[in-house]
């Protein structure tokens, strides 16, 4: 029982952590187009 929130809190963490990274991925993939849109 006390195991399982600890478990919950890291999953939450790695999921946070994870979709961190996949949003810097998303704005550095954007930015090239955007740069070559605009030239």
């Amino acid at each position: 029982m006390i195991k399982s929130p600890n478990l919950c809190y890291h999953k939450i963490k790695t999921y946070s952590k994870m979709m961190g990274k996949v949003r810097l991925l998303s704005q550095f993939i954007k930015l090239p187009q955007n740069s070559r849109t605009l030239s």
